[in-house]
């Protein structure tokens, strides 16, 4: 099984449902929660998630979209 790395547009586009790339974003990452494919997110690109979610979608989104390990 081949991994693939998710990129910030991914993940902002699948949770952030006022985003442009929303409905092309969602089946990504249901793709990869139903296990067909494992995903590799850096810490810079989780960075940039949460501070996207914070600035546009409030404090509790980014929170919310958090990744404990």
């Amino acid at each position: 099984m081949i991994s693939v790395l998710i990129d910030s547009v991914v993940i902002i586009g699948a949770f952030y449902r006022n985003d442009q790339w929303h409905a092309q974003a969602t089946p990504i990452i249901r793709h990869i929660d139903n296990g067909k494919s494992p995903a590799i997110i850096t810490d810079f690109i989780l960075a940039e998630v949460i501070n996207f979610l914070h600035q546009k979608a409030g404090h509790d989104a980014a929170v919310e979209t958090r990744v404990t390990t």
